[in-house]
């Protein structure tokens, strides 16, 4: 008889049924190693969503096709009840999107969405999820994504066409240029899949301007459109956008309610102490307008007036006792002695943005035109430098020109990894550098080489890196 063979513990490895994630490298482009899970529900989460969990806030998906395409087909598949912030002519709803998260406690949460085969970041947006009464939570999107302008529409289209309430912040604009920018909306109502139930505008400019411009373009719109007053606040925008939702769900089902927004954890106040900052910077000194009035208090009831027998008079006390119970003289006790008041404290000062000095040396730098530092991993903008090329846009084309890089290096079996990349031609050309002192940071930048050579530029860029510390960006 022969022995028996001894089990080979890698068979299982080798033959594909598992994985080691110890002898699996992680992925250079998106740097999460392979990781075991125990069921489909923690990897793809406890209820169906679009993307998968790949980090702390962080839901990745991988397309195929176009952006628009994929969101369309995740929401016709999920169908799932959400309210959807809009910007137009303005740039707030990614700051309402903060406030509201700070005062409910919570952070904002990031959907990656990224090129099936390539890993190259397509568009990066933010949500954040809203408690209910009961239930499962209310998903509050943004579109202002992070991604070109031809992704950005296409994603305000699907995520508008598939919001249950959709929220628009119109900026203080003319009506003309209103006109123009509300009737790409009134087309996609009326020749897109359009399945939002309800609409809410929000002007933040004074004057019946912004309302009148709604109301005249969209009156032949098929869902119902809601103007609410001006808003300068976060605190504002948040509660008309709260009744507005909970009068929706109260008419969609009017036995039980429906979702219902809950109160958030402060009392409703949205954004703590920032919620003194207007949404747009300037807006609330220079209108004209001043902001919505508190609702006054009732007046109180008028006092009933009682007389009383006149009372035996008593020798008056020693200034340093007090009688215990009041109309009784019980053991008399010295008062203690009041303590001193406190000095006030001093709020800590801000910490100085270490972004501002390097865009300093950055402008002083003769050549340069425009410049943005960003996050490689996400395309996230830090920081922008002039006002030529969108801050997005160069970041988008960073991480892109980062990532080409790098897998070219990987075809050519090249060793490390790619730290700067210059394109040149015509007058101006692109310089794009990974920061030494901040690795998952990198600069990209628009110069002349007429005026400076990119020879003559790197000493410098090298110079500011190295005096770039770590510390808060925003």
């Amino acid at each position: 008889m022969p022995p028996p063979r001894k089990a080979d513990p890698n068979r299982w490895y080798r033959s594909g049924l598992f994985v080691d994630s110890r002898n699996v490298r992680p992925d250079e482009d998106t740097q999460f190693a392979t990781q075991l899970q125990r069921s489909p529900g923690d990897y793809l989460g406890a209820m169906p969503d679009v993307g998968r969990v790949v980090g702390n806030g962080v839901r990745e998906l991988f397309i195929s096709c176009e952006i628009g395409d994929a969101l369309q087909q995740q929401f016709e598949h999920l169908r799932p009840t959400c309210i959807v912030l809009h910007d137009l002519g303005c740039t707030v709803s990614r700051r309402l999107l903060a406030a509201v998260a700070a005062a409910s406690g919570q952070q904002v949460e990031r959907l990656v969405v990224r090129r099936q085969g390539f890993g190259t970041i397509v568009a990066t947006l933010e949500y954040i999820d809203c408690a209910t009464t009961y239930g499962k939570p209310i998903r509050l999107y943004s579109t202002d994504a992070d991604a070109d302008s031809q992704a950005r529409q296409s994603v305000s289209r699907v995520l508008l066409g598939h919001a249950t309430l959709g929220a628009v912040l119109l900026g203080d604009l003319p009506v003309d240029a209103l006109n123009e920018l509300l009737e790409p909306i009134r087309t996609a109502m009326l020749h897109h899949p359009w399945q939002c139930q309800q609409m809410i505008f929000m002007p933040l400019g004074p004057g019946p301007a912004a309302g009148n411009a709604v109301h005249e373009r969209l009156q032949t719109a098929p869902v119902p459109v809601v103007v609410s007053p001006r808003v300068t606040m976060p605190a504002e925008a948040w509660g008309h956008l709260h009744s507005c939702w909970n009068q929706l769900q109260r008419s969609l089902s009017p036995g039980s309610g429906g979702l219902q927004l809950a109160p958030l954890q402060d009392g409703g106040v949205v954004g703590g102490s920032a919620d003194s900052l207007p949404l747009q910077h300037g807006q609330a000194a220079n209108s004209a307008t001043p902001p919505l009035a508190p609702v006054p208090a009732p007046a109180p009831a008028p006092a009933t007036t009682v007389r009383l027998p006149p009372a035996t008079p008593r020798p008056p006390l020693p200034p340093a006792y007090a009688p215990t119970v009041a109309g009784e003289l019980q053991a008399l006790r010295p008062r203690p002695a009041a303590a001193p008041a406190p000095a006030p404290v001093a709020p800590p000062a801000p910490q100085p943005n270490p972004l501002a000095g390097y865009l300093r040396g950055l402008g002083a730098i003769s050549g340069v035109i425009t410049a943005c530092i960003f996050e490689i991993q996400t395309s996230r903008v830090l920081a922008h430098l002039g006002t030529r090329e969108s801050a997005t846009d160069l970041a988008r084309r960073g991480t892109t020109l980062l990532a080409a890089s790098g897998q070219a290096r990987k075809q050519l079996q090249l060793a490390g990894q790619t730290d700067e990349v210059v394109v040149r031609g015509g007058a101006q050309s692109l310089g794009l550098r990974v920061l030494v002192s901040q690795p998952e940071w990198a600069v990209h930048l628009v110069f002349s080489h007429a005026q400076c050579d990119w020879p003559q530029l790197r000493p410098q860029l090298v110079s500011l890196d190295e005096a770039l510390q770590r510390g808060p960006v925003f």
